[in-house]
């Protein structure tokens, strides 16, 4: 087990992803799309998969930055501030890469409804 950087790994990543889909935060889940925000998370990642050999680093960004805020969204205590700004990073990221852009502003009116802010804004 290791407990560096107040991240605890107990096994596999490909082992753990269905522990982490299981819980998409209190808020999310309060908005009754946690099941859409799961698809849209699914979707997203493999068009960056493909949109990986077209340009590696943009798309590169586009994942950082929704590992972010899904990170920030499944905190046990998000901080909507945070949620608000890692989201806008994951558009202003998505805007770079050909055909991610449309999922990712999904992701972000999903985020945005469940944690009262607007989309784009």
């Amino acid at each position: 087990m290791n407990h560096n950087s107040g991240v605890i790994n107990t096994g596999s990543v490909g082992g753990s992803i269905s522990n982490v889909h299981h819980y998409m935060g209190a808020a999310v889940a309060a908005t009754g799309q946690e099941a859409e925000l799961q698809k849209l998370e699914a979707q997203l990642r493999q068009l960056l998969a493909a949109a990986h050999a077209r340009d590696p680093e943009a798309a590169g960004a586009v994942k950082d930055n929704l590992d972010a805020v899904l990170h920030h969204v499944r905190a046990e205590q998000p901080n909507k501030s945070t949620i608000k700004i890692s989201a806008e990073g994951l558009q202003k990221a998505a805007s770079a890469v050909e055909g991610v852009l449309p999922v990712a502003m999904r992701i972000v009116a999903v985020l945005g409804t469940a944690f009262g802010f607007s989309a784009g804004a």
